[in-house]
């Protein structure tokens, strides 16, 4: 592999080749229940050598699917580095792949009328993983219940079960998208907002905390749900939106201003080049309490506000 940035590493699976490599990934959505039988037995990695552990799920995931506890301190003294969507990660922003949004040097112009003149239905929803940890079903039920914006939900977890196979073709002509994730923890915002995002259409969002969306989106660029004590105060805001167009507009403008720089390709190149950087290679393990270093970020059960800290997700 030969990236852009002018380094190159090569990529193996073969496990004969452990011993010889400058760092080692390893994916703990693939894990055992027993998390160190991966490791073969009396192998003591060279002292230059970097683990890396990646995940892209939230702590719900791994609770559901081992001893979690158990699964979290066995890590214990293993990994240097981590790939994942926490902030706090060496390599972060998995699901945007290290895109950013900057701000242009020149207004884009862009045809409002012609945006506007699209939208013939108020909310979409396509939803298939269905009764998660975050509740969003319920929400969008309630959403719906209101009676004051028609919101349709496709695909498996919807009452009709119909196929969502089309539904992204029409997506503009929608005013609302309801980008809900299956968990409510911090920095965990997945691939569907950043579509979402790529579209004339606004993103109504469930998941991480506002401040985890502001630092990774454009300024007014979608609408929490957590700014609303619940799904009947935020339906009359969605409508009065609908009656308002140019205060709905407001929340496409930012296309104007900014616009999505990606940089080298995600992960592999980036940790190809730190590999060859890093100055640090004899040092201690850098996370010595693996559990530690998980609860640091916090996740929120069903409370779409973010305020109140779940304790079955640790």
């Amino acid at each position: 592999m030969v990236c852009r940035n002018g380094y190159s590493c090569a990529l193996t699976t073969e496990h004969s080749q452990l011993s010889k490599a400058s760092g080692v990934v390893v994916s703990l959505m693939g894990l055992p229940a027993e998390p160190t039988a991966w490791i073969p037995p009396g192998y003591s990695p060279p002292a230059d050598q970097k683990w890396v552990a990646i995940w892209h799920e939230a702590p719900w995931y791994f609770n559901e699917h081992r001893p979690y506890q158990y699964f979290l301190q066995a890590l214990d003294n293993i990994f240097d580095w981590t790939i994942s969507y926490r902030e706090d990660s060496t390599f972060n922003e998995f699901y945007q792949k290290g895109c950013r949004y900057v701000k242009r040097d020149k207004r884009l112009p862009l045809k409002k009328n012609k945006i506007l003149s699209k939208k013939t239905d108020s909310v979409l929803w396509v939803v298939s993983h269905c009764n998660v940890t975050s509740n969003r079903d319920q929400y969008a039920k309630e959403l719906s219940n209101a009676g004051l914006v028609n919101v349709t939900i496709l695909g498996k977890c919807s009452e009709s079960g119909k196929k969502a196979d089309d539904a992204f073709d029409s997506l503009e002509n929608y005013y609302f998208y309801l980008s809900f994730e299956n968990s409510l923890c911090d920095d965990y915002i997945t691939e569907k907002f950043f579509d979402i995002l790529k579209k004339n259409v606004v993103p109504v969002v469930m998941g991480a905390p506002r401040s985890d969306y502001e630092r990774i989106a454009p300024p007014k660029s979608f609408i929490h749900v957590g700014d609303y004590p619940g799904p009947e105060e935020l339906a009359q805001y969605l409508a009065h939106l609908q009656n308002h167009k140019d205060e709905y507009y407001s929340y496409l403008s930012w296309k104007s201003w900014y616009k999505l720089e990606c940089p080298e390709s995600w992960p592999a190149c980036q940790l190809c080049q730190k590999l060859y950087e890093d100055d640090e290679r004899y040092q201690d393990k850098q996370i010595k309490n693996f559990t530690e270093f998980w609860n640091k970020k916090k996740c929120y059960g069903q409370d779409y506000t973010n305020s109140n800290i779940s304790l079955d997700n640790f």
